[in-house]
């Protein structure tokens, strides 16, 4: 997790040394979603690693507020929420059923550079909080809810269709590997597990997602 954040803040850096004054716009809010996939180590399910392959993709939306105190460069406040599930039988036998939800909110540092006119390309990275919460029912009532430190970055290609709005589309990268502790609730009993650290929950996901952009 330390090489990603450290990596966020290198590109960043090598972007700011490139952008260029264009625009007087002070503040942005956009608005995306698309499909997230998730990738390498991935691990979403609550009842350990050995079912994380049943989980692949999911939905995502994005929102984004940004204020710009120079043309080029802006702070801001990102939220994401993601979504999916799975359906399989627990050690061959048993049905399961879930719905998966993360939530994640971060403060953003974000650069935009236009060129050829009305097409602009926008950088922004962020470090945050995420939620992850699982209900699951068909033969086993249960509910896990956990959180973890996460880290962002977005790069996204718009194009202004007007003077104060824009349609966009990009990619945005999300890691979190810090879920050390699940609170799960079976038949209204609960209990606190903390998994070893091959079989704890992780996410690591690329959203390809495709929205606007509103400028004033």
């Amino acid at each position: 997790m330390k090489r990603c954040y450290l990596s966020l803040f290198l590109l960043f850096f090598v972007m700011v040394l490139l952008a260029q004054k264009k625009s007087d716009e002070k503040f942005l809010i956009s608005v995306e979603a698309g499909k997230g996939c998730l990738i390498g180590k991935s691990n979403v399910s609550p009842v350990g690693v050995n079912y994380r392959n049943q989980y692949s993709s999911g939905i995502s939306i994005n929102t984004k507020v940004m204020y710009f105190w120079n043309s080029w460069i802006g702070v801001g406040l990102k939220g994401n929420s993601f979504t999916t599930s799975g359906d399989y039988l627990l050690n061959g036998k048993v049905n399961y059923a879930d719905d998966i939800v993360t939530y994640y909110v971060a403060p953003q540092l974000e650069m935009r550079r236009s060129f050829r006119n009305n097409f602009l390309i926008s950088f922004g990275m962020g470090i945050g909080y995420m939620y992850y919460k699982n209900e699951s029912a068909n033969e086993i009532n249960m509910k896990t809810i956990s959180h973890s430190d996460a880290a962002n970055m977005d790069l996204m290609f718009e194009y202004k269709i007007m003077k104060r709005l824009s349609i966009r589309g990009g990619v945005s990268c999300i890691a979190a590997d810090n879920f050390k502790k699940m609170k799960r609730t079976i038949e209204q009993e609960t209990i606190i597990i903390k998994p070893q650290k091959w079989d704890k929950i992780q996410m690591f996901r690329i959203d390809y997602i495709f929205g606007i952009v509103g400028a004033f």
